[in-house]
């Protein structure tokens, strides 16, 4: 963990904790409602951020990314990511699940919600859900 310089007027006391953090070095994932206007804001480190934001807007780098190379790895397996979701939200921490379908059958597994996120953006049929108070609902992937 990178920390920040004494007195740098940039930092700022984080939930929980004892230290001081640069704020630039973390992202923020904004989930959004299909059916509502509740917004659900996630923080993620810059790296995941980033990467999030460049399957957004359809952008590449000339090697693959982690999450590029996940679903490319997935694809050869013929495994389908039919679904991911926030699920719970424990002492500040963002929990995730992801469905995924493994030879007709599906599969719960426990993500960050940050690798849930990137890896629903790389596929086409995935779908991005938030356990809300009236269940489990569709998140827009809508900027």
């Amino acid at each position: 963990m990178l920390r920040a310089p004494k007195n740098d007027p940039d930092v700022e006391w984080l939930p929980g904790r004892r230290k001081k953090y640069k704020l630039a070095f973390a992202r923020v994932i904004l989930l959004k409602e299909q059916s509502g206007d509740r917004i659900l804001p996630i923080w993620v480190s810059a790296g995941e951020g980033d990467a999030i934001a460049m399957l957004l807007e359809g952008l590449s780098t000339p090697r693959p990314g982690t999450f590029e190379l996940t679903a490319k790895l997935l694809e050869i397996a013929t495994l389908q990511i039919e679904k991911v979701a926030v699920t719970a939200l424990r002492e500040n921490i963002y929990y995730a699940t992801m469905w995924i379908k493994i030879r007709g059958k599906i599969h719960e597994i426990d993500a960050r919600p940050s690798d849930a996120v990137a890896l629903s953006l790389t596929g086409e049929s995935s779908d991005l859900r938030h356990a809300g108070s009236s269940g489990v609902e569709p998140i827009s992937r809508e900027q």
